[in-house]
């Protein structure tokens, strides 16, 4: 099966690229989506709220 070798490692390398550009755009779009979050602003309000 030499024949189909090279056609499978094509079609696996597309996949790859394929498989890291979903990715890339999934990440860019929920970055996009959902707000910021700043810990330690979160952190700073919590104690301001429960402290004082």
């Amino acid at each position: 099966m030499p024949i189909l070798q090279p056609i499978g490692r094509a079609f696996l390398g597309f996949l790859e690229v394929a498989g890291r550009l979903t990715v890339f755009a999934g990440t860019g779009v929920s970055h996009c989506v959902r707000p910021p979050i700043y810990p330690r602003l979160i952190l700073r309000q919590m104690v301001e709220i429960g402290y004082y």
